[in-house]
This record gives structure tokens, sequence and C-alpha cells, in this order.
């Protein structure tokens, strides 16, 4: 269809020709000859391109629709199956000026928040709209982040260097977190390096943590300046949590010290001031002075108190200023509605913050860490940042008796956990085993309770539950750990493989596979895992990455579903070609029939799948199986491909009444090559019909044109004629009459010069006026005026005309 449209508009011919028509003796002949021309193109993968100058030459778009054209066409007709992406709706977020602008120019448009690092897309901050992306998709998205990471140079624009230096930055989240990239801890730490050395706060931040946790000494990547003290440096090390609790109060108060008399010395204090602006910037003084003039503590718009900003003062401040706050009335469980990164109550703000001292000063306020915003407490949060001595003070300042049914969501909620990139940063060496601690500290708990279920039962669903949340396809490592610590029986984890596989998350999909789980599991509608590869986005990774593994561990190649398809013909139906054609090559059955007795071509007629009936017979490595052994798509109820292909009714979009064309052409060319071929006969539609006779009695006037055109009428039209006639003494709709006339004209009068019946039906039966729609150029584009909906309004293309007066 994108093919036919670019011909439809361009003039690809003319460019592939250079200027001169193909000699040749008729016009299929020349035909053959431009698909020989656009066969080799597609091989040298020279074809986008080629389409790139067709769509130029044609002058018929502006520059924006040309690029976007471009980009669409870079994306599904790349030669390298692991780059081409052909799911619709994936394509379409692809190019959406929205959150997916980034997979194509990696700055994005103004509309998106300020708060983007140095306008780019920040990968933690837009994760939801990125995690369940195909892995083409986020392929791009890398390759985006690299390629401005590296345009960059010496004495250039400061602006050039500040987004080269948060590409950088980005890049090394991608290779952290294995998305777009497999994961890499010395690439990770390249572009930390790289981002670090160009400037970025981030990165710099970073740097020290991603070196501890990958085992390198932070001093061979980054240079500390003599300006920074030792608190800072203390602070920013990978050993700063093996300092006791007085040397950390020690260090924070000097830092808050610091920061206060900054900001006093920046913004002085006045009579305006709120608490809450007060408590925001670290003013103690005005805090006090405000508090002992008789304010009260006010909440903002979203829910943010004084108290929320607790957790980023100094230590022996927040004991003090936090009592006399909530003396004046401050709830200390307001519920905050956003923040730097969550929303929720001032623990919850703390816990996020790893700020263990002042969790402890809010817990003695009163805090109480089970208290929910948006379905998140302090203690969801201790657990999902694998927090354990948060997680501890927390669990030991509730009621044993409120814990006891929490602990499910707490294990899911470690399961599910953070990405990679901020384990790495926020626990430095300890990131891989921070999880194990955490889990180990619920299990513990979980141990106080006798009566209550047993562990590996609450273990598994939260599993289940931890994978599909936003960060969980990249914690397969957390998972499989949890698995490993517990001993769980690898026959009990059937659900989290097939997830692995519908999620196409390799690496639990291989480490579960390692373990032992079995791969004979049949799940819902009777699916077995070589039918679930099927749903895979990527085509290429079906073939290459899980349907090897699985016929390797044994894996039964043409069991079937609850509908009798085999796992063969759902790879068909789904269009994943290589899948196809491995499966083929392990010896898969081609002309399996389901439960209703049709083969794979009969389901593809049926559910009007053009794209896997071309595949079929053309391209399939059992494609003259196919057009020698498929005439009957049904053989137990004797249907031909062709008798099914004109049974099917034109759909009310004009796209689909497209494919429905295509999928009767493409039948008749192939299985109508002989006369009774053309002309079989069966009951399955009505007594010992021809393919003519079931289209003229269902009005299907397209068909019956093409099937007349070729001689059809000469045997089986008088009996066509009178199918329809009946048909039409008992139709009602108008529509359905007047195509049953014109199916009785077009049979009684085809040779009729004086009537021109050939001409009428060839305008019937144009691509473009067969559903009256006035369509004269394929690129109009139709926009809605919301304001009032009655009016529509056409976009002026050269080929556009007005709308036809009502």
């Amino acid at each position: 269809m994108l093919l036919w449209r670019v011909m439809f508009d361009g003039d690809p011919f003319k460019v592939l020709e250079g200027g001169n028509a193909f000699e040749a003796k008729n016009d299929k002949e020349r035909r053959n000859k431009r698909n020989e021309a656009v066969a080799a193109l597609k091989k040298d993968d020279r074809l986008v391109h080629h389409v790139y100058e067709t769509l130029a030459v044609s002058e018929r778009f502006d520059r924006s629709q040309i690029e976007m054209l471009s980009e669409v066409m870079s994306i599904t007709l790349a030669l390298d199956p692991s780059r081409r992406e052909l799911d619709l709706k994936r394509i379409i977020k692809l190019l959406s000026p929205n959150f997916w602008f980034e997979s194509r120019h990696v700055l994005p448009p103004a509309r998106l928040p300020a708060e983007i690092d140095a306008q780019l897309l920040d990968l933690e901050k837009w994760w939801s709209e990125f995690e369940s992306a195909s892995p083409v998709v986020q392929r791009y998205v890398a390759e985006g982040f690299r390629d401005n990471a590296m345009e960059v140079e010496v004495g250039r624009d400061p602006n050039q260097v500040d987004k080269a230096s948060a590409a950088a930055y980005q890049l090394a989240m991608c290779y952290a977190n294995g998305f777009g990239v497999p994961f890499n801890p010395s690439e990770c730490l390249k572009w930390c390096r790289i981002a670090a050395e160009r400037g970025s706060m981030k990165a710099r931040e970073a740097l020290p943590k991603v070196a501890a946790a990958f085992d390198i000494d932070a001093k061979d990547y980054v240079n500390v300046s003599a300006g920074d003290d030792d608190a800072y440096s203390m602070l920013s090390s990978s050993v700063a949590s093996e300092h006791s609790k007085e040397d950390y109060v020690h260090v924070e108060n000097q830092l808050h010290f610091q920061l206060q008399q900054y900001r006093l010395d920046a913004k002085p204090t006045n009579s305006t001031r709120t608490l809450l602006k007060a408590a925001e910037s670290c003013e103690y003084g005005t805090i006090e002075s405000l508090l002992a003039g008789g304010a009260k503590p006010k909440v903002s718009k979203d829910g943010v108190s004084p108290l929320h900003f607790l957790s980023s003062w100094a230590v022996n401040e927040a004991e003090k200023l936090g009592r006399q706050l909530v003396d004046a009335g401050a709830d200390v469980n307001a519920r905050a509605e956003r923040g730097s990164t969550v929303g929720g109550t001032p623990l919850t703000w703390s816990v996020v913050g790893d700020h263990f001292v002042h969790s402890e000063v809010l817990l003695e306020l009163g805090a109480d860490p089970m208290a929910m915003q948006s379905g998140d407490d302090a203690l969801s949060f201790a657990a999902r940042l694998h927090s354990a001595t948060h997680l501890r003070l927390l669990l030991e300042n509730v009621r044993p008796a409120k814990i006891r049914g929490q602990l499910p969501r707490l294990i899911e909620a470690a399961a599910g956990g953070e990405s990679r990139f901020k384990r790495i940063v926020r626990h430095a060496e300890k990131w891989r085993t921070a999880a194990d601690e955490t889990l180990s500290l619920l299990r513990r708990w979980h141990a106080l309770f006798a009566e209550a279920e047993d562990f590996p039962g609450i273990l598994r669903p939260a599993l289940l539950a931890g994978l599909r949340s936003p960060y969980g396809r990249i914690n397969s490592d957390v998972q499989i750990g949890f698995i490993k610590a517990n001993a769980l029986e690898p026959s009990s984890l059937s659900d989290l493989l097939r997830e692995s596989v519908v999620s196409y998350n390799t690496d639990l999909f291989n480490a579960l596979l390692d373990y032992g789980v079995p791969v004979s599991t049949r799940y819902a509608d009777g699916k077995s895992l070589l039918h679930l590869c099927a749903k895979i986005p990527d085509h290429n990774l079906a073939a290459t990455a899980y349907a090897p593994r699985l016929l390797s561990l044994g894996i039964p190649l043409d069991q079937t579903d609850d509908n009798g398809v085999t796992s063969w013909m759902e790879s068909i139906l789904e269009r994943k070609w290589d899948l196809g054609d491995l499966l083929m090559a392990h010896g898969a059955d081609p002309l399996a029939t389901d439960k209703a007795g049709f083969n794979v071509l009969g389901l593809c007629i049926v559910s009007i799948n053009l794209g896997a009936i071309k595949y079929l017979v053309k391209y399939s490595s059992a494609k003259e199986r196919f057009l020698q052994e498929s005439f009957l798509v049904n053989p137990s109820k004797k249907i031909s491909a062709l008798q099914l292909a004109v049974s099917l009714p034109l759909p009310r979009a004009h796209g689909m009444k497209m494919e429905v064309m295509g999928t009767f052409l493409t039948i008749l060319t192939n299985y109508a090559r002989e006369e009774w071929q053309m002309n079989f006969r069966s009951d399955a539609f009505y007594p010992r019909a021809t393919a003519l006779e079931i289209a003229a009695a269902k009005g299907h006037v397209h068909p019956v044109k093409n099937l007349v055109k070729n001689g059809a009428h000469l045997e089986s039209g008088q009996r066509a004629v009178q199918l329809a006639k009946e048909s039409l003494a008992t139709a009602t709709e108008r529509m359905a009459k007047k195509n049953l006339e014109r199916c009785i004209l077009i049979i009684e009068k085809w040779d009729d010069e004086e009537q021109q019946t050939r001409k009428l039906a060839d305008d019937w039966t144009n691509m473009r006026t067969i559903d009256d729609s006035h369509v004269n150029s394929s690129w109009e584009i139709v926009v809605f005026d919301y304001k009032s909906r009655k009016s529509l309004v056409r976009n002026k293309q050269p080929l556009a005309t007005e709308l036809p007066p009502e």
C-alpha cells in the first residue's frame, strides 16, 4: 500500500528509467521489467533513496510532507530486518510530534516541557512513553542520542556543547538500561565521562557511583578541582554509606550551612517571604521569625507543605523547626501531587532522597509510613528503591497487624524497582545486591506471621506484577536473583516465561530457560510459546533469539491451539516472515488446516491479509507447493481460493476496499490460470456454484467484472444472472440493489458496444470511485473544524478539488 501511494502520486519510473521508457513489446512486459528494476534496488538497499528522489521529482509535496514520507520509507523499506518496522501503530508513534519526536530528531519542539535537560529528551522523565517501544524504535532513539553526542567541536557554540553533553548522558543511560543498545558497563562509563567533561552536572554527580559500581577507580575518569571541600568529596564518593551517623550529620550540617549562606546572600529575606518559600530555600531564620510572628503553615495548590522540604535542611534545624511547624498546625502527612521525583508525604520525599536521619525526625513527629498518595506510600518507595535500611526503619514504626497484608505489594515494588541506571547511581558497588537485601528483609518479616501463606506463594505473582511495572523489563537480573534466592520450582514459573516472550524480554527469557523452566506449557486459547513468538513486534528478534532456543529444547513444531492453528500458520497471519521461514526450514506443514478446515491461505483470504497472501504465493520457500496444492483452501468443504475471494464483501473504509480488491486480483492471477480452475463448482456457498455465480448472487461488482473479462460468463453467465435476480428480488438496501443490477448488466451486456458496458464497469470498479467518495488525490488531507463540526475543509493540494455541492 505504501509503495502504491508513491507510484500513484510520484513518478518513480521516470527517475528509475532516467527519463526514458523501458523498451517492451507491451504494457505487461514493461511492468515486468520495472518490477525487476525495483527488485534490484531492494537487493542493493537503494530503494529508500530512490523513493525520496521520486517524491521530490513529483513536486506534489511540500518539504515537511517529503521529510515525513522519507522517514516512513527508511523505517519500512530498510533491507536489514533488524532496522525495519512494519507495524502501523508503532510507525505512527515514531513520527508523532509529541514524546516520540526524539526518535527522529533528538531536539524536541518548543511545546515539550521546559525542564528537559538542555532541551533534550530525558529517558527517566518520559520512560512510560518509551518502555513499551519496539526494539527498532528503541534503537533509533539511542542512535539519535549518539549522533547528537558526537556533533560537537572545540570552540563551537556553548549551546551545542550543552546539547552534546546532555545527549552523552542520555546515551550512558541507554547503555546502563540496555535501551536500544546492549547493556555495556564500559560504554556507559565512557559516555558518562564524556558528559561530565563537557560540563553535565548530572554526569559529574553520577560518575563516581558508576565507576564504583563497575569496580573502576573514579579518579581515572574525573578530576576533582582543588576548590571542592572534603564534605563534597565524601558525600559524592561511593563509600559515603560506610561513615557513621555522626559523620553523616556533621557533613550534612556543614553542607546545609554553606547552602543557606549562599541563598541568604543571593536572596535576602523580607516581610513578603512565606513559610513555604522560606522552607524551600532553607532560610531557617526566616522560618523562625515567621512562626514567632504567628504565621500558620499553608500548603501550595498541589499540596506541598513546608515540611516537605525538611529532608533538605540541616539535621539539627530539621529537628527544631519541624517540631515548631507541627505545633503551629503543619500536617506531617500532607500529600503532595508533585515533586522533583515523586509526590506523596514529607516522609516519602525523605525516602526518595535517601535521607535516613531526616526520616527518623519525621517519624518522631508522627509521620505515617503508610499514608497513601496515588497508590504509593513511603513503604512502597523504600522497597522499590531497594533501600533496606530505610525499609527496616519504616517497618519498625508500623503496627505488625497493619503490615500483614502489605508484604505482597512491597515484594512487587521491589521486583519492579527503578531503572538500572538509577540503581547504579543510588547504590554504587552494591547495586547488584541491594535488591536481594531488600527481599531478604521482607522474607524475615513475613516469617513473623505463622499463619501467613508460604513465601513462594506470594513471591510468584509479585514477580509477574513486578515484571509488568514500568521498569520491570530492564530489571530481569533482580527477578532472577529473587527466584534463585528462594529456590522456586521451575515448573511454577511458566507464567513468567510467557510474559518474557510477549514482552520480548530476551534476558529474562534466556535466564528462565537456563533455570529449567519447561517450554511445553499451553497458555490461553491453547497457545504454545511458539505461537506467542509470532506476537513479538520485532520481526527479526522472534526468528533469531526466541524460536531457535525453543526448538532446540524440543517444543512441538506443529502443535495446534484451540482453533487448530499451528505456530507456522500463526507466524504467517501475523506477517512474521522470518519466523515463518525458520519454522518451514524445521519441517512445518504448510498445508495444515484449522478446525474449520481452512489452510493458512484460506485464513489469509478470510482476514483480508493481502501481504500474507503475496508472501505465500511469491516469496515463501513453499510457494510452488502452495500454487500447486492450495487450490482448495478448505479441502473438506471443497472451497477453492477463488470462490472464497469473490465472497468477500467490500468494507466501508476506502483503504480496506483496496485490500479486498487486491486479495481477489492476487488469487485470480495465481489460482485461475486454467479454465477449469475459474469454473470450479462446489456446494460451499450455493448448490454447484462457480466463483462467478457466487459473486453475482452477492452483488460483488469488482470480481464479476474481472471474471467476465476473463470469459467466465461463457459457461456460467446464465445461472449467475438467475442467482443475481433472485437476490435482487429480496434486496431492500439501495446500494445492494444497485450493485446487483450492475452485475446483471455486466454479464448480459459485456460485449454491447452501444451501451459501453466495459467502460461503465471500469468506472464502477475504479479504485478512486468505487465508494463514490469523489477522491481525486490519495494525499488530500481532510481537516475537521471542531468548533463547527459540520464544516469540512480540504488542504489545497495540486490535484485537490472542491467538495461537490450537497
